[in-house]
């Protein structure tokens, strides 16, 4: 083979070697785009990432449970008059419920009581609280049969409590009369923990004293008996409306019943022992008496 041969064998053709020299040009340009880089993929790639945020939104919206809402109007009365107008003959019939005594004794010999000479009923909680959610249906029964709420509201235990968003009442602005005793109502925080009722010096050293761990609620009967805590199981309210615990009210077998009840009868005594046994017709009553010889 000639010099002439070996050369042209060894050679590109100029096209070819003019195709590899733009492909190793193209190489080092720092600017050229890569085709991920190019505008058409990047703006498939954000409406992508738009669509997939969208998306994970809508299912946390969709898969959230909402808060059942709180009941008003005619609803509302209807739930208010069930627990404040509970018959005196259910008051007997369900007796103690079963339900153990919530009273202790207390020491002091200062009674608690209001400028009008009567005495007092105070009640620590808060309306986060689910203890204090199933403890106010009990207290509101029992407080009924010695006076008057006026402007009782809706509330309901927060989320992330031992029960959630548990029905009750709450006594923030709401107002009693009694010609028998006083009661204040003190909501210490809101569903939210939030202050609320900011305790008096009186009031906060009766609560340290007595319930040392400050479990809410605490009830103080005229500085002669206090209770912690609630008087029945608070699960029987779970997953339970409004409408179902004032319902179950009619029903002496209901376990509802038996525990708001049976806890609103103690509760009952307790203020019987503040008033002297007055009004007679609450006092004197079976399943009053029974308990009132036993505290």
């Amino acid at each position: 083979m000639t010099a002439r041969h070996r050369a042209a064998k060894g050679t590109p053709k100029p096209n070819a070697r003019a195709r590899v020299e733009r492909a190793r040009t193209a190489r080092r340009q720092p600017g050229r785009q890569h085709w991920w880089q190019t505008p058409r993929f990047v703006r498939i790639a954000l409406g992508f990432a738009a669509f997939i945020g969208v998306a994970a939104v809508a299912a946390i919206v969709v898969t959230r449970p909402r808060e059942a809402p709180l009941p008003s109007g005619a609803s509302w009365t209807t739930v208010v008059n069930a627990v404040t107008h509970v018959p005196p003959a259910m008051f007997d019939t369900i007796g103690t419920g079963d339900q153990p005594n919530p009273l202790k004794s207390m020491t002091s010999s200062q009674p608690l009581g209001g400028a009008d000479g009567k005495p007092e009923l105070l009640y620590i909680g808060a309306e986060f609280c689910s203890t204090c959610a199933s403890e106010r249906w009990s207290l509101i029964a029992a407080l009924s049969r010695f006076g008057e709420f006026t402007d009782l509201q809706p509330t309901k235990s927060a989320s992330g409590e031992s029960y959630s968003e548990l029905p009750s009442f709450t006594f923030y602005r709401g107002g009693y009369n009694s010609p028998y005793l006083n009661f204040v109502g003190m909501e210490i925080a809101n569903r939210s923990k939030q202050p609320l009722q900011r305790l008096s010096e009186d009031q906060q050293a009766l609560f340290t004293l007595y319930d040392r761990a400050n479990t809410i609620p605490f009830l103080d009967f005229g500085n002669q008996y206090y209770a912690v805590g609630s008087g029945y199981d608070m699960n029987l309210l779970n997953q339970k409306t409004w409408d179902d615990v004032a319902g179950a009210l009619a029903d002496p077998t209901s376990p509802i019943t038996k525990g708001i009840v049976g806890n609103a009868n103690y509760i009952t005594a307790g203020i019987c022992k503040l008033t002297n046994n007055q009004p007679s017709s609450v006092c004197d009553s079976g399943a009053v008496s029974a308990i009132a010889a036993k505290l």
